[in-house]
């Protein structure tokens, strides 16, 4: 015998209920095809007491009819309801016995519960004569009428002989009749009006009827809609041949399957489309990108990719919080709607990324459209929470086959776009070319060489003096960050620094400046010399970073040096920021006693504005305006306005970049109080700059 079943079931359904009282074998199985319930029928019939075959295969061997000769009987209850069937039944001794059989589908929620009722009829128990046969007929109508699946017998012709109460009940509440398409009425025919008025499903499962009718297919099932007066619904139709003796017959079943497709679409939601959007996300995505290239390629046409991005959404969120943040994106899938095609896809990438596949478009003008289009929709402000907030994007495009000949490389080309389109200011749109993509290229070769020059030790610092202007002496050394490279010999920070701040390089890079720096000044104290303060470039992801006081306590514990001998040069930029962090960082800079100068001074409109609201110990201008000093009256009356408003506000302030006598005049005539620069010494390594600490300019 077939292994135990795990379990028996904990209740008994009302189809056992009258096969207790069944004068002829029956019995229930699960699921999984092992028997549940096994009537005393059943015991006296074939010798197997209902202890033996619980649990187990029934026993009963594989249909003895032409077509389906070696098929296991679970496996064909499967398919629906059986009448009049040719099986042999195994005797507990050891013979078989011919045996009718009966079965049907039960509706059941678990694995163990019972799915399949049996009835088995003997040749022992045919004799009984019409009585038995007319109960048996009673109760194999009973048995019908409790299943829940719609179910019709039709002849050859398609006329309908029977039909159970469930199905009588459907075509009632659909007609408005109990007796329409019920017994007497031609099912095909039915089938045939739904096609001509248009219902694909009617027409197919008229042609599946007669597949089966005709001996071409054992069984035909379909997935159909129909809406009844309460909702629209989803039915799985099955028509099945009923083998046996006497006149060929069919079995037509509906079974209502509505709330497994509700499940499954809920499940594709999640699956496939952004929660918040509703948008497809990235899987569906790229699901349609495929497919969209795919079909580009066999009929020779051009799509476009169009990747968007929102201008300092960032901020938006830090400001007003997540929720609004959250409404802003919602309003935003709703423009993106309004600016496309019904063929074309708007997907949600995540954040604040979103990207609009454009498919069979005739000319890269095409695209241009678009973006004009949600450049425009843009325009009118989003009201959030009560304030009216204007918002731009900066769009990137690619076209395929041009731009990319695959899905990975479109979407790499059109983020690249957008990247180029906020370098250029935010808010429009740019194409793809050759030589964007020549510099992402130089840009991630340049990340990689910074990652192995970390592990590898490449950089270096040298130092330069800073020089008090009117007595010539040394009053600040500032270390400078070079990086020596096997390949390329040195490189100087303008190179490789905005790499470094934009992939995050910069964290690990400025606390090995800091750290080193602040070492050396302890190595030259120990030698006996008497270095000034030392003056370290601060970039913002650094003033930002949570642990920076513990990063600036431990470089001054380890380098013996007292906090007021540590410079620190920010750009306005960093100053300006209103990130939390970060200004409680500097005040606690400010606290600690490390001097904060602003560092590249008068290049940008807005360092004056930040001079004003912020408190610093010094400027440094920047060397732009030194340059042309002093025959540049635009530049001398900048320099000129700087030293007074500093000093207007008692800021020290040092010009960098001096390298000829007239400069030094100039900046000694209008009082300015430090210079720094070649004329008085080029940036040297630790071991060169020695001699400097004793001599002056």
């Amino acid at each position: 015998m077939p292994r135990k079943h795990p379990r028996q079931p904990e209740s008994i359904p009302a189809a056992a209920a009258m096969l207790r009282r069944w004068p002829q074998p029956g019995l229930l199985l699960d699921q999984a095809g092992l028997v549940v319930f096994w009537n005393s029928s059943a015991e006296k019939a074939l010798g197997w007491t209902s202890a033996e075959v619980l649990g187990h295969s029934p026993p009963i061997s594989a249909l003895a009819v032409a077509t389906a000769p070696q098929l296991p009987l679970a496996e064909i209850l499967r398919n629906g309801g059986l009448t009049n069937l040719s099986c042999f039944a195994r005797h507990r001794e050891g013979h078989s016995l011919a045996v009718q059989l009966t079965a049907a589908p039960v509706d059941s929620s678990g694995p163990s519960e019972p799915a399949f009722l049996l009835m088995l009829e003997l040749p022992s128990t045919q004799s009984h004569g019409e009585t038995c046969t007319l109960s048996a007929d009673n109760f194999a109508r009973e048995a019908l009428d409790a299943l829940p699946q719609h179910i019709a017998i039709l002849d050859v012709a398609g006329t309908i002989l029977s039909v159970n109460k469930a199905w009588r009940q459907f075509a009632s509440d659909n007609n408005g009749v109990s007796s329409a398409v019920c017994e007497g009425s031609n099912y095909l025919t039915a089938c045939q009006d739904a096609g001509a008025e248009g219902c694909q499903e009617g027409t197919a499962f008229l042609e599946g009827i007669r597949a089966v009718l005709d001996g071409v297919l054992l069984e035909f099932s379909l997935e159909y809609s129909c809406h009844t007066p309460e909702r629209p619904s989803w039915y799985m139709g099955v028509v099945t041949a009923m083998a046996g003796p006497g006149q060929a017959r069919i079995v037509v079943a509906h079974e209502n399957i509505t709330q497994l497709k509700q499940a499954e679409s809920a499940i594709e939601r999640l699956a496939y489309y952004d929660s918040l959007t509703k948008l497809p996300n990235r899987w569906l995505f790229q699901d349609r990108l495929s497919q969209t290239l795919a079909q580009a390629r066999r009929e020779n046409q051009l799509v476009g990719l169009v990747f968007l991005d929102l201008d300092r959404f960032k901020n938006i969120n830090d400001t007003l919080g997540h929720s609004a943040g959250d409404e802003l994106l919602k309003e935003v899938a709703h423009r993106l709607k309004s600016c496309i095609r019904r063929s074309d896809t708007i997907a949600r990438l995540g954040g604040d990324e979103f990207v609009i596949i454009l498919p069979a478009i005739n000319q890269t003008e095409d695209a241009t459209l678009i973006a004009r289009k949600i450049l425009q929709s843009f325009t009118p402000a989003v009201d959030l929470e009560g304030q009216e907030i204007f918002i731009t994007t900066s769009i990137g495009i690619a076209i395929y086959p041009n731009d990319g000949q695959n899905s990975e490389s479109l979407v790499r080309n059109a983020d690249t776009a957008m990247y180029q389109a906020k370098e250029r200011g935010r808010n429009n749109y740019q194409f793809f070319s050759p030589e964007m993509n020549r510099k992402v290229q130089e840009f991630l070769n340049l990340e990689t060489s910074l990652r192995r020059a970390l592990n590898r030790q490449e950089f270096l610092l040298h130092y330069q003096g800073i020089y008090d202007l009117a007595t010539g002496v040394m009053t600040g050394v500032e270390a400078l960050l070079r990086w020596q490279h096997p390949e390329w010999g040195l490189v100087y920070p303008l190179e490789f620094l905005p790499v470094a701040e934009e992939t995050g390089l910069i964290q690990p890079l400025g606390d090995w400046v800091l750290a080193t720096a602040v070492g050396q000044w302890r190595d030259w104290q120990r030698a006996g010399l008497d270095p000034p303060p030392i003056t370290v470039r601060l970039a913002q992801k650094q003033a930002r970073h949570p642990r920076l006081m513990e990063t600036i306590g431990r470089a001054l514990e380890e380098g013996g040096l007292e906090a007021g001998s540590l410079v620190l040069r920010l750009a306005p930029a960093t100053l300006g920021d209103s990130d939390e962090t970060l200004q409680n960082n500097l005040k606690l800079l400010r606290r600690l006693g490390v001097h904060l100068f602003l560092d590249d001074f008068g290049a940008e409109e807005t360092a004056f504005a930040t001079l004003r609201q912020h408190q610093v110990d010094g400027v440094k201008i920047d060397q732009s305006l030194v340059r042309d000093l002093p025959a540049d009256t635009d530049a001398a009356a900048i320099v000129q306005t700087v030293i007074d408003l500093a000093h207007a506000r008692g800021i020290r302030v040092i010009a960098e970049g001096i390298v000829e006598e007239d400069q030094v005049g100039f900046l000694r005539q209008h009082l300015c109080d430090e210079g720094q620069g070649y004329l008085f010494g080029r940036p040297q390594s630790a071991m060169d700059f020695i001699h400097q600490f004793t001599q002056a300019p």
